[in-house]
């Protein structure tokens, strides 16, 4: 086997795959609720392919700001919080890989990081799944009324704090 046939993985590309897939499972969860969440997702899945198969950071990052918005947007319309944590947990995990693909690209080029790239993938998203699982333990368990927008905000706020003291 060739050096040149041996690393044919393009880095990066995992993560990749990941957003458009969390993308797509935000849309599903939120596009029903309000027409702005449909249009919202749309667009954020435009602006994803584009940015990310033209390596467009940029583009990128528009759209997986559009999934955030739409997911914000939903909260405010009165979605429960049984759709809308799953929603808030996939959007941040469209903002975490889309946005990760491109230092991944820069980092890990010119060699085999399938393994890395699925290591990184299933590690965020359990530590997201598991800041979702506590918030809705809390959401269950407290007995004062909780705003369920506030909550939205709280817990992207909470998974951006620690993915920005993660590096």
């Amino acid at each position: 086997m060739s050096e040149a046939s041996r690393f044919t993985h393009q880095p990066g590309a995992v993560l990749r795959a990941g957003a458009l897939v969390a993308a797509l499972g935000v849309t599903l969860l939120v596009a029903p609720i309000t027409m702005v969440a449909l249009v919202g997702c749309v667009i954020g899945i435009a602006g994803l392919a584009i940015g990310l198969t033209r390596h467009m950071r940029t583009v990128t990052g528009l759209g997986a700001a559009m999934i955030v918005a739409a997911v914000v947007a939903t909260a405010f319309a009165g979605i429960t919080v049984e759709w809308l944590l799953p929603a808030v947990v996939g959007s941040v995990l469209v903002w975490e890989f889309a946005l990760g693909s491109f230092t991944a690209g820069a980092e890990l080029d010119g060699g085999s990081v399938e393994r890395a790239e699925f290591l990184h993938v299933g590690i965020m998203t359990a530590v997201a799944s598991l800041v979702a699982a506590v918030a809705y333990v809390g959401y269950e368990t407290l007995t004062v009324g909780v705003s369920l927008p506030g909550t939205a905000l709280l817990v992207v706020a909470a998974i951006a704090l620690s993915l920005g003291l993660r590096d």
